[in-house]
């Protein structure tokens, strides 16, 4: 099982001490292959964690051949939920460059053209954008009327809609870092607007 779920795999890495568990072919046919079609037709992973209430770890490995990388980036998932809502709108809190800290409100709508806070009209000059789409997200700063870079790794929170989520990072080291989403209640809203964290 680990040599399937995990690249590189030479030997026996599981947890548990009898290395037989499968005893036989009716072990791989009602065990087994029962549990691989269970993993192989779950396809509403992003969707379940959408009804959850409460703070929720969710853990992607580059090597994991089950759960491919591709599908667990953080900024994929980001994306996802600040367009849940029609609007696509979401208010956020990030560090920026400078060390400063910033919030404001954004959509994720693609523009050609946008008014600018003096009121001219502003059109994009067909440039490619110039950063990478795993590390920053492209918004459009509502307030600022123009395009914000936001850094993923320097996101404190976001919230879309009434759902509020808190992230915390927990780097295991230079290559792992473990990404947490907790959902807050709508009212620490006030506090992260002015001071980034509820716990400060």
């Amino acid at each position: 099982m680990m040599k399937w779920g995990y690249e590189g795999s030479k030997k026996f890495i599981g947890g548990n001490p009898v290395e037989k568990i499968i005893q036989s072919s009716r072990d791989i046919s009602e065990v087994l292959a029962v549990d691989l079609n269970a993993c192989n037709n779950y396809s509403n992973g992003l969707e379940a964690t959408e009804v959850l209430d409460l703070p929720a770890l969710l853990i992607f490995g580059e090597l994991d051949k089950m759960v491919n990388i591709e599908v667990g980036k953080v900024s994929d998932l980001l994306y996802d939920l600040m367009t849940s809502t029609k609007a696509k709108k979401f208010r956020a809190g990030f560090i920026k460059t400078d060390g400063s800290y910033r919030v404001g409100k954004f959509d994720l709508l693609n523009r050609s053209t946008w008014r600018q806070t003096d009121g001219t009209m502003y059109k994009r000059k067909g440039k490619k954008r110039t950063t990478d789409a795993d590390e920053y997200i492209l918004a459009h700063d509502l307030e600022k009327k123009a395009p914000r870079n936001i850094s993923v790794k320097r996101l404190k929170w976001f919230s879309v809609g009434k759902k509020v989520y808190k992230i915390n990072r927990l780097e295991i080291n230079d290559d792992i870092t473990i990404v947490m989403f907790d959902k807050v209640k709508f009212n620490a809203l006030k506090t992260l607007m002015t001071k980034g964290d509820i716990n400060e």
